[in-house]
């Protein structure tokens, strides 16, 4: 009976293990065309952003640069903010994934950021400050 209850933890362990890999991903390094709705940062709308990797993070944390474009008349056509990428869920039906985004270190999270296959479309929602933000990746 012990022997059998232990080899359906380990199994449940192994599967949880191969489960930890996001379904879908933003696609980093490759421009976005942005959306945004009820906003009045500093990007432009609709603008272009794009994530870089700045450290080494793991599949499920994504520790990024996010570069986008500003309004025209600035001191430059971009911007840069650090950002995190933290996985919650995937969603095999629609084939996306849940994450939260955090521009950091103190700007507002996004906590349903939903990322559809293959990281073609990104929607960030749920912003605590208020805003809505729907992005296209533009070239693959």
């Amino acid at each position: 009976m012990k022997k059998s209850i232990l080899l359906a933890l380990l199994l449940a362990s192994a599967t949880t293990a191969a489960q930890a890999v996001p379904l879908a991903q933003p696609t980093l390094g490759k421009w976005y065309v942005c959306f945004y709705s009820n906003y009045t940062g500093a990007a432009a709308n609709p603008g272009s952003s794009m994530w870089t990797t700045r450290v080494a993070g793991t599949p499920t944390l994504l520790y990024t640069y996010e570069t986008f474009t500003v309004p025209s008349g600035g001191p430059a056509p971009t911007d840069t903010y650090r950002a995190t990428w933290a996985w919650k869920s995937d969603d095999l039906l629609t084939q996306t994934s849940k994450w939260e985004f955090t521009f950091n270190p103190n700007g507002p999270q996004c906590k349903n950021t939903v990322v559809h296959s293959g990281g073609w479309t990104i929607n960030f929602d749920e912003c605590t400050d208020g805003h809505r933000r729907d992005c296209y990746k533009l070239a693959p």
